[in-house]
């Protein structure tokens, strides 16, 4: 999204709306861009896969959808990469304040 972002400058951001499935336990998240609404979308689900009984697995399928020509893939890429640290990097967070808390 670097390219993306050095033609829109500050005006590219993102709101997130989302809604918890009880049944199925699964948030599923969008969010809606700020500018180019209709070439960009970013959306998942989120859910948590028991290990064993102390154990669990946060588990986040992303689905991204970049239409701009000529750099749709390499953004799209750029913004898998993006979401996947940024999802490590929380929960790098949460298992530290887990351990504190134990």
């Amino acid at each position: 999204l670097g390219d993306v972002y050095k033609r829109q400058g500050p005006k590219l951001g993102y709101a997130e709306e989302g809604t918890y499935d009880v049944a199925k336990q699964r948030w599923h998240y969008k969010l809606n861009m700020s500018v180019l609404t209709d070439r960009i979308g970013l959306s998942g689900d989120v859910f948590v896969r028991p290990i064993d009984e102390h154990k669990c697995v946060r588990v986040s399928e992303h689905e991204v959808q970049i239409k701009i020509f000529g750099v749709g893939s390499i953004a799209e890429r750029a913004a898998e990469k993006n979401m996947r640290d940024g999802w490590g990097k929380s929960a790098t967070w949460m298992n530290k304040r887990l351990a504190a808390e134990q």
